[in-house]
């Protein structure tokens, strides 16, 4: 594992610390798959995979990414974090447009991750509603989508 890689371990680790995700696992388990799905694309990937929800669920700011990480893994994060404000789809098209192939990358794969209902202990119909706009999103960054 590379130094910047450790790194994003151990600060997804203390900001997600008290946090489970929808299966009611550690959310590290989430972040790890993500961080571990696009880690072959190389180490900058895999790092903004283990932070894509940093800026979005934790008291980070994106001055502290930028100080620890620099730029282009920053400004990737604050692509993948979602403003409430702003209609979830519209948020993916965002990504999108942005070209920012890091962030694209990790949102296929944080959507991928999300879209594995294996992983859940039971399936709820909110579980099958959130799949269906999942997958509307993954359509939107894979070009499918009309």
């Amino acid at each position: 594992m590379g130094k910047k890689l450790s790194l994003a371990v151990e600060v997804a680790e203390k900001y997600h610390a008290d946090m489970t995700d929808k299966a009611g696992k550690t959310y590290m388990c989430h972040l790890t798959s993500v961080s571990n799905a696009v880690l072959p694309l190389g180490e900058d990937y895999a790092v903004v995979g283990m932070l894509h929800d940093t800026l979005e669920d934790t008291e980070m700011t994106k001055e502290t990414l930028f100080s620890l990480f620099g730029k282009e893994i920053a400004d990737a994060v604050s692509l993948l974090t979602h403003d409430d404000a702003v209609p979830y789809l519209d948020y993916v098209r965002g990504v999108k447009k942005s070209g920012n192939a890091l962030a694209i990358a990790v949102k296929k794969a944080d959507l991928r991750n999300n879209m594995d209902l294996s992983r859940l202990p039971k399936v709820t119909d909110k579980d099958l509603k959130r799949v269906e706009k999942y997958k509307k999103a993954y359509a939107i960054l894979t070009g499918d989508a009309v």
